[in-house]
C-alpha cells in the first residue's frame, strides 16, 4: 500500500477483476453504502484487489481527491458489515504524490482475499441478513457478488465455480509466464544468504569508511539500526554491497551473521543511454515480511494475516543473527517498514542496515558517505578508464576538470566516462552536466528535490547565487526571510544531503556548503523561478553595496575594534550598524534604532558590543526582561577584552530595578577584568552599603581616598564622592562621632584644591 504501489496502479490505466477506479467515494447514504459493499464483496471473491479513489472512471485521468478523504479502515469495514453482514479485511491509506506536474491526494483501498484459488473455490463470501432488501438497489440475503473483467456482477453458486476455474487458469498461465521471464533477482542464494548483484566490476577501497561501517555493524547489540546516508551517486549502495559480500565470503572463517537478506528499493538506474526503470525488490512492509518468510522457507505462510507474519518474522530475527540490508530507503514511502524495524523486541539478535539520501531522525547509528577526494577521484578514474579501454588522458588538468564537474560523486564520474566512450569528446561531456535536461542531475537530485518543502526548494535554488559558501545571515538577506525560516529550510537541506554545515574553529562562524554539481542543479532550478532569482540577486547586491559603505566607515572606529579585540569583518560591520542605531535612539527614532539593532545582530549574532548596546537600548525603553536576555547572550561570548564592558553594563540594568545583590555580583565580575576603574569600585562600595555590608563598603571608600590623595598632579572628583559616601555609610550605621570626624577631615583635605569648593559645600551640608 505504498506510494510506489499507488503510482503503479494509476499508471495501469485500465480496470480488471483486481482493480477499480473511482473519482469520488461518498458513503453518506444507504444507496452508496450498498454499491461500495458490492464492489468489496466482488473483489474478495476473486482473491482481493484495489480501489483507487481520485481517478476518473473510463478515462482513467488521475484528477486527485477534491476533498479530504475522511474514512479510515475501521469505518469502511463497518460499512461493509452493515450492508452485507460480513467481516472483511479492508485497509485504506491516503497518499500525496507528484503527478502531472503538481501534488495530488489519492485514497488507496486494499480488499484482502486469499490468493490461494482452492480457498476461493471453497469459501465464497455470501451476504448474510440482507440490507434494504425492498429497494431495487438493496442487498439480499444469500447473494454472491463477483468481478467479471472490470464489472461487479451478481451470480449464482454454479456460475461462481465456472468463473473461479476460469480465473485459476488465467493466474496459472500468468505465473508460468512470469517464472519464465523473471529470474531470481539475487546473485547469491545459499542457505540463509540472499544477496543482490554488485553494481561494480572493481571496488575502490575506502578503508576508513569500510572499517567504520564494520565497527558499527559489529558494535553495541542494543543499537541494531545503522543508517548509511549521503547524496545520490556517492557510493552508498556500493559500500553496503561490498559489506554483504565480505560477510558472505568470510562466513566460514569468522561467522558474524547466520544469514543476510539484501533488498533494494531502487526503481531507476543511470546508464550511458539515460535513466533506466528497474523493478525494486523492496517496496512495502508486506513485501519485506514475505521476503523474510521465503528466506526461512516459510512461503506457505505468506497468506496469513500480516500481524501473524510479523510475529513469526520477529521470532526468527530473535533466534538468528541476520543482517538485513534495505537499500535506497528514500524511495520507499511505506512508513510501516521503519516502524517495524525500529520496534523489534529486546530479544532481537539481528542488525538492520539502511541506506538513504536522507539522514533519518531516529536514534539509530548514522554513517555519512561523503564525496571522493581528489586523490580518490584519480584512482577511481584510472580504474574506469582501464575497464572501458579508453584513451582518456589521465593528466592533472583532466582529473581536476572531472573532479570539479562531478563534485567527487562516483556515479557522476562513471557517467562521464561512459559518455566519453560514446562521444570521444570530453568537453562535450562536461558541457552536458549543467544542461537543463542532464540525466545525471535528474537522477542524482530530482527525487530528493521533490520531497523538499517549497521553502527548502527556494532556499537551495537561491544558494546558487553565492560564489562562496554563505553565512546564515547572508542567505536570509538574499531570501528576504527571517533567520528562523532559513534555519528551518537549512535543516531540511542538510537532512536531504544537499548541503553541509561547517563551523570555523577560530571564529565559530557557520557557513553552508554545496558540491559544485549540486549548485549547478540548484542554478537550473533557480532559472525556473524568475521572480525569486531577480529578488534574491537584487537583495544580495544591495547588501554588498551597503557593506562597501560600511567598510569605508570602519577607519574612524579602529580604536573601538582594537579595544574589544574585534577581528571578524562581520562583527566590525555589526558594530557600525549598532553605532548608527544608538544615534537613531538619541534622536528619539526608536523604530529606526530597533531595525538597525536587529540588522546588526543578524550580521553578527555573537558581537558582545552589539548585544550590550541593544540591551542598554531596551533598558532605556523600560523593557528590562528583553535587556536581560540580550546581556545573558553577551555573557556567553565574553572574552578578556570585553569582560568589563559586558558585566559593568549588566550591573546597571539590575540597578535600574534596584536588585542590589545582582548589581554587586556583576560589579565584582566587571572589576575582575578592570580593577583600576575607580567609578565602578565606588559604585560597588555604595551597593554594599545598601546591602548592609558596611565594613566592606567603608574599606572600598578608604582605598579610593588613599588612591586619590596620592594621585599626581591631584585628585579627581572620585575623592569627593568617596568621602561623601563614607560619611553617609557611617551615619547609616549610627557611628555619628566617626562620621563627624571624617566629614571634617574631608573638608580640610579638599580645601587644598580650589576646584573642590562646591563639593566641600555638599559635604558640609551632610
Amino acid at each position: 500500500m505504498s506510494k510506489v504501489a499507488l503510482r503503479y496502479l494509476i499508471e495501469c490505466r485500465g480496470e480488471c477483476e483486481y482493480l477499480d477506479y473511482k473519482e469520488e467515494l461518498h458513503l453518506q447514504n444507504d444507496h452508496n453504502k450498498a454499491d461500495f459493499a458490492r464492489d468489496v464483496l466482488a473483489m474478495k471473491n476473486v482473491g482481493g484487489g484495489y480501489l483507487v479513489v481520485g481517478v476518473r472512471d473510463k478515462t482513467w485521468d488521475p484528477v486527485g481527491l477534491k476533498n479530504p478523504f475522511t474514512h479510515d479502515s475501521k469505518q469502511l469495514r463497518d460499512v461493509v458489515r452493515k450492508a452485507s453482514g460480513l467481516d472483511l479485511a479492508i485497509d485504506v491509506v491516503t497518499h500525496n504524490i507528484f503527478i502531472n506536474d503538481i501534488y495530488k491526494d489519492f485514497a488507496l483501498i486494499h480488499i484482502r482475499g486469499s490468493s490461494k484459488t482452492s480457498k476461493l473455490r471453497n469459501n465464497p463470501s455470501i451476504c448474510k441478513g440482507g440490507f434494504r432488501q425492498n429497494e431495487h438497489w438493496g442487498i439480499k440475503d444469500g447473494e454472491i457478488y463477483f468481478r467479471r473483467n472490470d464489472e461487479t456482477v451478481r451470480i449464482s453458486s454454479s456460475e461462481l465455480q465456472n468463473l473461479i476455474l476460469e480465473l485459476i487458469e488465467q493466474e496459472d498461465k500468468s505465473e508460468i509466464e512470469q517464472q519464465k521471464s523473471e529470474p531470481s533477482p539475487f546473485m547469491i542464494e545459499d542457505g540463509l544468504y540472499r544477496i543482490l548483484p554488485t553494481e561494480y566490476e572493481n571496488f575502490v577501497e575506502r578503508a576508513d569508511l569500510q572499517e567504520n561501517l564494520k565497527s558499527l555493524i559489529e558494535g553495541d547489540a542494543r543499537i541494531w539500526i545503522i543508517n548509511v546516508y549521503g547524496p545520490g551517486g556517492v557510493g552508498k549502495s556500493t559500500l553496503v554491497s561490498w559489506l554483504a559480500n565480505h560477510y558472505y565470503n568470510t562466513r566460514f572463517d569468522d561467522k558474524v551473521f547466520d544469514g543476510i537478506l539484501h533488498l533494494s528499493a531502487k526503481d531507476t538506474q543511470l546508464t550511458d543511454r539515460g535513466i533506466k526503470q528497474l523493478r525494486p525488490t523492496l517496496y512495502s512492509l508486506d513485501n519485506l515480511i514475505d521476503n523474510l518468510l521465503f528466506l526461512f522457507d516459510c512461503a506457505d505462510l505468506v497468506n496469513e494475516p500480516l500481524d501473524s507474519r510479523k510475529d513469526l518474522v520477529q521470532a526468527f530475527l530473535s533466534e538468528y543473527k541476520l543482517l538485513l540490508i534495505l537499500d535506497n530507503m528514500e524511495t520507499v514511502k511505506d512508513g510501516r517498514i521503519m516502524q517495524f524495524v525500529s520496534s523489534l523486541p529486546p530479544s532481537n539478535k539481528s542488525k538492520v542496515l539502511l541506506t538513504s539520501r536522507l539522514r533519518t531522525s531516529g536514534w539509530e547509528k548514522p554513517l555519512q558517505v561523503s564525496e571522493l577526494s581528489s586523490a580518490e577521484v584519480k584512482k577511481f578514474l584510472r580504474i574506469k578508464i582501464k575497464e572501458k579501454k579508453l584513451s582518456l588522458p589521465e593528466n592533472e588538468d583532466t582529473i581536476n576538470k572531472i573532479f570539479k564537474f562531478s563534485g567527487g560523486l562516483p556515479l557522476a564520474i562513471e557517467w562521464m566516462v561512459g559518455q566519453f566512450a560514446l562521444t570521444g569528446n570530453l568537453n562535450d561531456v562536461l558541457n552536458q552536466v549543467p544542461s537543463q535536461d542532464s540525466p545525471l542531475l535528474d537522477f542524482s537530485f530530482n527525487s530528493s528535490w521533490k520531497v523538499l518543502s517549497k521553502l527548502a526548494q527556494k532556499a537551495l535554488a537561491v544558494l546558487s547565487i553565492f560564489d562562496d559558501a554563505p553565512t546564515m545571515h547572508l542567505w536570509s538577506i538574499a531570501l528576504e526571510l527571517p533567520l528562523e525560516k532559513v534555519e528551518e529550510a537549512a535543516a531540511q537541506l542538510i537532512e536531504a544531503t544537499f548541503i553541509s554545515e561547517k563551523t570555523d574553529k577560530k571564529t565559530n562562524e557557520k557557513t553552508y556548503h554545496a558540491l559544485p554539481i549540486t549548485k549547478v542543479f540548484a542554478s537550473n532550478k533557480l532559472k525556473e523561478m524568475p521572480e525569486a532569482e531577480l529578488t534574491a540577486t537584487i537583495a544580495y547586491k544591495r547588501y554588498l553595496q551597503q557593506m562597501e559603505l560600511v567598510a569605508a566607515e570602519m577607519q574612524p572606529f579602529s580604536h573601538l575594534f582594537e579595544n574589544f579585540g574585534v577581528t571578524r569583518d562581520t562583527e566590525k560591520q555589526a558594530i557600525i550598524l549598532a553605532r548608527r542605531a544608538t544615534s537613531r535612539a538619541a534622536e528619539f527614532d526608536d523604530n529606526g534604532a530597533e531595525h538597525l539593532f536587529k540588522d546588526a545582530l543578524d550580521t553578527d549574532p555573537r558581537s558582545t558590543y552589539v548585544l550590550v548596546q541593544y540591551g542598554l537600548f531596551k533598558k532605556s525603553l523600560g523593557q528590562i526582561g528583553e535587556a536581560i536576555k540580550l546581556f545573558e547572550k553577551a555573557v556567553s561570548y565574553v572574552n578578556k577584552s570585553s569582560g568589563f564592558y559586558v558585566y559593568y553594563n549588566f550591573s546597571q540594568v539590575y540597578d535600574k530595578v534596584k536588585d542590589y545583590r545582582l548589581v554587586e555580583f556583576y560589579l565584582e565580575k566587571a572589576l575582575e577584568y578592570h580593577n583600576d576603574y575607580l567609578i565602578a569600585r565606588h559604585q560597588l562600595g555604595v551597593v554594599k552599603s545598601r546591602l548592609g555590608k558596611y565594613d566592606e563598603s567603608i574599606k572600598i571608600f578608604d582605598d579610593l581616598i588613599k588612591i586619590e590623595l596620592t594621585r599626581i598632579p591631584g585628585p579627581t572628583d572620585t575623592l569627593a564622592y568617596a568621602y561623601k559616601s563614607k560619611v553617609m555609610t557611617l551615619l547609616i550605621c549610627k557611628k555619628h562621632e566617626e562620621a563627624e570626624f571624617i566629614r571634617k577631615e574631608a573638608i580640610n583635605r579638599m580645601k587644598e584644591w580650589p576646584r573642590f569648593e562646591q563639593k566641600i559645600i555638599e559635604i558640609q551640608n551632610l
